[in-house]
């Protein structure tokens, strides 16, 4: 299995940045001006698929099964940042398509990130963030242990689930285990999902599970929450907005975002 490190991909260099404690654990903040280039997702009832021709012109590497193509993400918010693209038009990450994320950065020390539509995707079509560092905030945070009968029939035996215990303030679900079986349980807690949006936060044996309720949180973060942020990494492309947060304005800002632990 080919390694993330391989190729020659790009990595952010935020023009400030900053650290601050939330529930106990450090989360950096970046200032990524460049990052108010990207084009945004389109207010209008349909997206455009650019997928086909981001993967024609940009693809470092293809995948035959599952269908998949690497492309360099021009937008980076980490250390050599890829993103795997589905091979097919599709919006949902399959469980293959998950296992193959996973495998790349498991060889990297890296993590697996995933925005769904409605958690600050921009493209309809199935993508992975992939990058070469992993931070800590999530696994750093207090767990408590899930009943795997808490998540409805079906055979969950391969894997464990913990979730994020007080004070954080959402619900995120943590799968544990070898990496087939949390592909699999994942790519089965996005189909079983009741939340229209979702992201996906892997990092070492653990995979994060984030249903979404709300995707920008404003006043408290002024745009689009996504798996960055989940991941310990709030990226601003305002400086202003970038110096003015706070632990309590983060705090508020994955309230709104997530949905309730209680939910679980």
């Amino acid at each position: 299995m080919n390694a993330l490190d391989q190729w020659s991909l790009p990595s952010a260099t935020p023009a400030a940045r900053r650290s601050l404690l939330l529930y106990g654990s450090s989360v950096e903040l970046w200032w990524l001006p460049e990052r108010a280039t990207r084009p945004r997702a389109s207010a209008t009832l349909l997206l455009a698929d650019r997928a086909t021709r981001i993967v024609d012109e940009e693809a470092l590497w293809r995948s035959d099964e599952p269908p998949a193509a690497l492309t360099p993400n021009r937008y980076p918010f980490a250390k050599s940042a890829a993103i795997l693209w589905n091979g097919r038009p599709e919006r949902e990450a399959s469980e293959s398509l998950l296992d193959l994320a996973f495998s790349l950065v498991e060889a990297a020390g890296g993590s697996a990130l995933m925005n769904t539509l409605g958690a600050a995707a921009t493209q309809p079509r199935a993508h992975i963030h992939l990058v070469a560092e992993r931070l800590t905030f999530l696994d750093s945070l207090p767990t408590v242990p899930v009943r795997p009968e808490n998540l409805g029939d079906g055979d969950w035996s391969a894997v464990e689930f913990v979730r994020l215990g007080a004070p954080f303030p959402g619900l995120v679900l943590g799968v544990r285990g070898e990496r087939p079986a949390r592909a699999k349980a994942a790519a089965r807690l996005l189909a079983l999902r009741v939340s229209p949006a979702a992201n996906l936060v892997s990092v070492g044996a653990t995979t994060w599970f984030v249903p979404r309720r709300c995707e920008t949180p404003a006043p408290h973060f002024p745009l689009p929450l996504g798996c960055a942020e989940l991941w310990g990494r709030f990226c601003y492309e305002d400086e202003a907005a970038f110096a003015k947060a706070d632990a309590k304005a983060l705090d508020a800002a994955l309230a709104m975002a997530t949905w309730p632990a209680q939910s679980l």
